[in-house]
């Protein structure tokens, strides 16, 4: 109950543009991490605890977006393996991870907890698959990262002329960190009329890559996955297991 109490203090942040916030108060910050942390253990292979804690999760939503605050475990820790909990949680909750990839950037933490109101126990929850495959694909330029869109995955064939397939390296899928990606094949490419597509032909390989850094094999070559939460390849691999999640199951609905 006092650890309830701490965390509906107010946490005053200071608003960034495609991060995380920053606390203004670090000494409650810390304080809140703490809280987190002890609520998540708590909570553990407890279904009365759950229970008990869920009833303030509009609370814990509050705290998503501050730089620290790992408030996605620990909601995914109240609902987890609760099929009740699960069903009880609102479209509106939902939307608040979804929005949250878009506005602070792509983070496997916040996947991870879509994952866990999907499926429970290997059993499928048909209303949450549709309202999250659905939130998913209303923000797909901000929040999946599969393999590219129709921009960022050109075929071998519109790079280099056909007669040089054979001796052009296979390109790497271009991909960006940022929560405001948008993907451009080159310079102007949002004015790029229908004849233009010819010269596509001739794009340099080199922009195919993000901000000429590293490509995905590059990175898998660098075990970039080992940074934690962070990392561009867990969230991608993440954001594979997710849209499986949705489409798991007899749910024609998001299969189709």
């Amino acid at each position: 109950k006092r650890v309830l109490q701490i965390l509906q203090l107010p946490l005053r942040r200071q608003k960034r543009r495609d991060t995380l916030d920053e606390a203004t108060d670090v000494n409650r910050r810390d304080l809140f991490v703490h809280c987190h942390t002890f609520l998540q253990f708590f909570v553990r292979c407890n279904r009365r605890n759950q229970e008990l804690v869920y009833q303030h999760i509009s609370m814990f939503m509050t705290h998503v977006g501050v730089r620290g605050v790992d408030a996605a475990s620990t909601i995914a820790a109240i609902v987890n393996d609760h099929s009740a909990l699960v069903g009880q949680l609102r479209d509106v909750d939902l939307r608040v991870w979804v929005s949250a990839i878009a506005k602070y950037g792509k983070q496997a933490r916040w996947l991870k907890m879509l994952q866990s109101v999907v499926q429970v126990k290997g059993q499928v929850n048909k209303r949450n698959q549709n309202i999250v495959l659905g939130l998913l694909l209303e923000q797909q330029d901000l929040v999946l990262e599969v393999d590219g869109d129709q921009e960022g995955a050109l075929s071998r064939e519109d790079i280099v002329p056909t007669n040089q397939l054979h001796d052009t390296p296979r390109r790497a899928s271009s991909f960006d960190y940022s929560p405001n990606r948008r993907h451009s094949v080159a310079h102007g490419a949002s004015d790029r009329s229908g004849s233009d597509k010819g010269d596509r032909r001739n794009i340099d390989r080199s922009i195919l890559l993000r901000e000429g850094k590293c490509t995905r094999m590059e990175l898998m070559m660098q075990r970039e996955q080992a940074v934690g939460v962070s990392s561009f390849l867990v969230y991608h691999a993440t954001c594979v297991e997710l849209l499986a999640d949705c489409c798991a199951g007899r749910n024609s609905a998001s299969q189709a």
